[in-house]
């Protein structure tokens, strides 16, 4: 290997033109610090797009034979199967057509990164690690402005600080002050009162996910089997969801009353089908029943990015004679400010009740069930990395070379 590089190469898997637009920022950070990167996608946008920029890319395709004992894998325990987007027949030839890819091409002291981890490929890539024995680097958008969850293990409850927390309070540990603090939380308080970015991305449907469907009637494993009308479809419902649940834009008179606050998660969230036993419907029973005890409300408020009519439809039905429940709009940061008490099942709104020290009610496993604010503090400024996965800023070497620096604390060569 050459002295000046860390690793023999480096794979980034992208899954879709959205992530184009992040991993490219990175793929260049990494040129620049002198880095072999070939970016490897089963999406024909985004090995046009490499090649539009020069990137080095490689088309994963369909396997045509599969070495792989699905026995002994849990493809039923995967972000894309359990949300219903990709059937279990789908998610075998996708989880051997990365199999067969690694097999092929990765070797020890490669670099393989990718976002989330909890989907079919992300199983196939952890799973294999030990076998050939290269790094790992998994991504995620943190909810926080300008910060990024870049971890070697995974992300949430699948990630270095869930499985071992003390890494908080020790390599991923920094020394936070008062004036520093505050400026953040200043930078924190002006973003949360606007439309979560997230959210405005769920509604732009873009016009490269043609290509992305021809390619899965043709060479490549497919990653949505549920097909392109459909995918279509589920972008435009994101437009009715106040007109169906009919919810309340929060006022001075609403958040007088004595509530308690219930911010639900994307019905298909990864953090909710992977990492929890309790969905949406749990987290509201949960509240009502303390609620009914306190003669509190219960505010409701739909994720911004949630597509499911079929949920919404099921919310409204369950709920609509109940008293107590309201749905309600606006900005979330406002909810939690005057809530008498938080419940979430694992979402990092769960972590932004805690900067407000708010009473918390956690139901699934979530990496900061146990923070206090000093760990708070340092899992912002030293766990999370300062790149903004929606801006179109560059990624610096330094950066890079800090990802690269995590990436090798779990090292199997």
């Amino acid at each position: 290997m050459n002295d000046n590089k860390s690793f023999r190469k480096v794979w980034i898997f992208v899954d879709n033109h959205e992530r184009w637009l992040f991993f490219r920022r990175f793929a260049k950070a990494m040129e620049s610090a002198g880095e072999s990167v070939c970016i490897v996608s089963n999406r024909l946008s985004v090995i046009a797009n490499c090649r539009r920029h020069k990137l080095c890319s490689k088309l994963l395709k369909r396997a045509s034979t599969y070495s792989v004992d699905f026995s002994a894998v849990n493809l039923k325990n995967t972000s894309g199967y359990l949300s219903g987007r990709l059937s279990y027949s789908d998610s075998c030839v996708l989880y051997a057509s990365v199999h067969s890819f690694i097999t092929e091409n990765v070797q020890c002291g490669d670099l393989f990164m990718m976002w989330n981890g909890s989907c079919t490929i992300g199983a196939c890539v952890k799973g294999m690690k030990a076998e050939i024995g290269y790094s790992t680097l998994f991504s995620e958008i943190s909810n926080l402005p300008g910060k990024l969850v870049v971890d070697p293990a995974g992300v949430n409850a699948q990630s270095s600080i869930y499985e071992n927390e003390r890494l908080i309070c020790g390599a991923y540990s920094v020394t936070v002050s008062a004036e520093e603090y505050n400026r953040w939380y200043l930078t924190y308080k002006a973003f949360k009162r606007e439309i979560p970015p997230q959210a405005v991305k769920q509604r732009h449907i873009s016009p490269w996910v043609l290509l992305d469907f021809l390619g899965f009637i043709g060479a490549c494993p497919c990653d949505d089997s549920r097909g392109v009308i459909s995918f279509i479809a589920r972008k435009l419902h994101v437009n009715v969801r106040r007109v169906k649940v009919g919810g309340t834009y929060i006022s001075p008179d609403i958040l007088r009353k004595r509530y308690y606050f219930a911010p639900l998660q994307v019905s298909d969230d990864s953090q909710l089908l992977v990492n929890s036993e309790y969905d949406n419907f749990d987290l509201i029973d949960c509240a009502l029943e303390q609620a009914r005890e306190t003669q509190r409300m219960v505010y409701v408020k739909i994720h911004p990015a949630e597509t499911s009519r079929k949920f919404i439809e099921k919310l409204k039905e369950r709920y609509e004679r109940e008293p107590l429940v309201k749905y309600v709009e606006g900005s979330s940061f406002e909810l939690l400010e005057f809530a008498d008490k938080v419940f979430v099942i694992n979402s990092t709104m769960g972590l932004e009740a805690l900067l407000l020290k708010k009473d918390v009610v956690i139901l699934g496993r979530a990496f900061y069930e146990s923070f206090d604010f000093d760990k708070l503090k340092k899992y912002i400024f030293g766990y999370l990395f300062d790149i903004d996965y929606f801006s179109n800023d560059p990624v610096s070497v330094e950066l890079v070379k800090k990802a690269f620096s995590r990436a090798t604390l779990f090292s199997n060569c």
